[in-house]
């Protein structure tokens, strides 16, 4: 991996920043953060715990705004997901979270950044047959001025982490086209007996007979419907299917130790997302689970940060050549 863009400075800003996947890498990379934003309580106090800060609370406050200067380098932002997910009603823009969307744009288009990554998950782009994905684009395009790349769908386990798990990134720059090229698909050296911690394991995590026979059941009632859902044991040299911020999600991450059958844990789980062991996950572990599994993976956002820098010019005299 390419670790020479750290010699100047750069800045961005974290909206819906969660609890930091976003900030994380582009610290890494040399970057300075200058403002970021998140509502839900837990997330702020784990942002607060680790890098020293609280967000700001709502991105539809005008202080918001205001606390972000024009021309940062880039903006990042995990914008809601569910109304476009398929474990969800996917009413997409008639759902009232994708207002956030219209606070997000007006954000896009008055402060100006020369560059900016979204996130959110595949189903966006087959929403209403592509027709929001085309909406938004296009709004981006001749509504807030900026030349948008095609949408990519990158796969946490192509950046070496053991976790399938897809989602799209829009990236866009102000003004100009760019010859922008998607990361590199990176070697994967790492399965899930590799993310294990050493330590001993809580009697919590282990599920109870009684536990495994209902999951049991549930997956044939499921099978018998024609749905895919269900538990799943993980081989130890295997990936870990994705991570979700629904509770029962977990049942599909679960590993077989001597004769017993135990979840993942917070930690384990924020190395499936790429959070060094440094990382603090100061809440209770249900908590935990949800605001990781819908959390940024840290290394995709690393290599598709280094690919934006390029386009950038950053390196030399810290200079840009896309304003």
């Amino acid at each position: 991996m390419e670790n020479n863009i750290n010699k100047n400075s750069f800045t961005f800003v974290d909206l819906f920043s969660g609890i930091g996947g976003f900030r994380i890498p582009l610290e890494q990379l040399g970057g300075i953060c200058i403002a970021s934003c998140e509502i839900e309580k837990n997330a702020r106090k784990i942002y607060y715990s680790n890098f020293g800060e609280y967000p700001d609370k709502d991105i539809r406050e005008k202080n918001t705004e205001n606390n972000i200067p024009k021309n940062i380098d880039i903006l990042c932002a995990g914008f809601p997901c569910q109304p476009f997910s398929i474990v969800g009603k996917r009413k997409g823009l008639k759902d009232s979270r994708s207002d956030l969307l219209t606070d997000l744009f007006r954000i896009i288009k008055n402060q100006q950044p020369k560059s900016f990554i979204l996130e959110n998950v595949p189903g966006l782009i087959t929403h209403n047959n592509g027709n929001t994905i085309n909406y938004l684009l296009e709004y981006l395009q001749k509504y807030c001025g900026y030349y948008i790349i095609d949408p990519m769908v990158l796969n946490s386990k192509n950046f070496g982490v053991p976790q399938n798990r897809k989602r799209v990134f829009i990236v866009g720059f102000k003004n100009k086209p760019i010859k922008f090229t998607s990361p590199k698909k990176q070697p994967l050296n790492i399965v899930i007996k590799d993310i294990l911690e050493s330590k001993p394991i809580d009697s919590h995590f282990y599920l109870s007979q009684k536990y495994i026979d209902f999951l049991k059941f549930h997956k044939e009632k499921q099978k018998l419907i024609g749905n895919g859902f269900g538990y799943t044991i993980l081989s130890l040299n295997g990936i870990a299917n994705t991570l979700t911020k629904s509770p029962s999600c977990l049942d599909r991450n679960l590993i077989r130790e001597n004769d017993s059958i135990r979840q993942l844990t917070p930690r384990e789980c924020a190395r499936l997302q790429g959070f060094p062991d440094s990382f603090k996950i100061n809440v209770p572990k249900t908590v935990a689970y949800k605001l990781l599994g819908n959390s940024v993976c840290v290394p995709v956002i690393k290599f598709l940060a280094i690919e934006i820098l390029k386009c950038l010019n950053y390196g030399k005299n810290n200079k840009y050549k896309t304003s």
